[in-house]
């Protein structure tokens, strides 16, 4: 009071000082405390947290972070390269455990599916070795020829002299999924159910993107022409993909007599796979999900496409089987390697068909990256994706 103009500044300049002093001081010691607390915690700031997905899309890929090896591993041991098939394989189902509580359907295991179709498909799918107390879920177009002549002749359905040939008569591998596999008639569902509970299974897998060329060069690139016994089944389905995506060409080459080429292409496969439902699709194109079930059947290992060979011998090692006259490379291969061709098919694919397939195989796509999670960023470039929104 009664101060000049110049005494009143000074006084309020010291009182801001004195702030700016306090707030550095409380400042200081929040630092601190952060420090101690991380010290105490190992360096751990609690869990990483999830990547939101742009316009609302569900985040599939719950953590940034790769995933850590079992505890039980010494530190900078990969387990997924281990020679030890147990110890590769408890990784895996380690894995596959938490894709299926992220997705809520850890409440299947054991649970056998309650569509009648489903179930006989699953069925159809497990083929077995009493002897050998294995299960072998088989998904076409992951070298399983192969593997299926091998648990044909562990069980006895295939004499060993006939799986040693190169190529095995459609109508007799047929037969002898029906005499090997879980749909033999003679099977109670007791006789299933302890199968399952006590016999080592296994199921092979490849990336998701790599099987569908796969399936479209084998099944769906040659021309329609007349028809062929042989190719019926594929040819019934490139004149439905046609006369839906591509109708009035179709029409004209119907028009025309059936002379000519003409040919399904990448794109209008890829279309009719993204409109179709997965569990209705050919077993050539369907996803492993809808196949083997891996939340309701615990695996005890999946054999892994990139790595045939040395995969196929462990896993036959671990059976007990004659492995004299396994081929260490899957049968009727498509000559060029798939994996080095996925860059040209794919970049026929629009922006928006990448995006929908994208979207359509989220869950078999976070299925194989649980299992490789290291082929990710090679598949999302393919696609276009941007991982920000994984």
């Amino acid at each position: 009071k009664g101060c000049g103009l110049e005494n009143r500044t000074r006084h309020c300049s010291m009182r801001s000082r004195a702030r700016v002093r306090l707030t550095l001081v409380a400042v200081c010691a929040l630092c601190c405390l952060v420090i101690v607390s991380v010290g105490r915690n190992g360096g751990r700031v609690g869990k990483p947290r999830p990547v939101p997905l742009e316009d609302g899309f569900r985040n599939l890929f719950v953590h940034v972070t790769t995933p850590h090896l079992p505890t039980t591993e010494p530190v900078g041991t990969d387990v997924t390269l281990s020679d030890d098939i147990s110890i590769r394989g408890n990784y895996q189902q380690k894995r596959i455990d938490e894709f299926c509580r992220r997705h809520n359907w850890q409440d299947r295991f054991g649970k056998t599916p309650e569509d009648p179709e489903e179930l006989e498909q699953l069925h159809r799918h497990l083929l077995f070795s009493d002897r050998h107390e294995t299960i072998y879920c088989f998904v076409e177009k992951t070298g399983c020829s192969n593997l299926k002549r091998l648990m044909f002749v562990a069980s006895g359905v295939l004499s060993q002299k006939t799986a040693q040939w190169d190529w095995v008569d459609n109508s007799v591998m047929e037969r002898s999924i029906g005499r090997g596999s879980f749909l033999r008639k003679n099977l109670t569902t007791a006789d299933r159910t302890r199968r399952l509970e006590q016999y080592f299974k296994f199921a092979s897998v490849r990336s998701p993107l790599e099987r569908l060329v796969s399936g479209y060069r084998n099944k769906m690139a040659s021309p329609l022409r007349f028809y062929n016994k042989k190719t019926a089944k594929f040819d019934e389905l490139k004149e439905q993909i046609l006369s839906t995506y591509r109708p009035l060409d179709f029409r004209n080459w119907l028009s025309s007599g059936r002379k000519g080429n003409i040919t399904v292409t990448f794109s209008d496969f890829v279309q009719y796979v993204v409109d179709t439902d997965n569990a209705k699709l050919n077993p050539h194109f369907k996803p492993v999900i809808d196949t083997c079930h891996p939340c309701r059947v615990r695996y005890q290992y999946y054999l892994s496409f990139k790595n045939y060979g040395s995969d196929a011998r462990a896993v036959i090692r671990r059976m007990g089987a004659e492995e004299s006259f396994f081929h260490d490379k899957p049968l009727h291969s498509e000559g060029d390697r798939t994996v080095d061709l996925l860059d040209s098919y794919y970049n026929q694919l629009s922006i928006r068909l990448k995006r929908e397939l994208f979207f359509d195989f989220r869950d078999e796509l976070d299925f194989y990256y649980s299992l490789y999670p290291e082929e990710r960023h090679s598949h999302m470039t393919l696609l276009g994706v941007s991982e920000a929104i994984m």
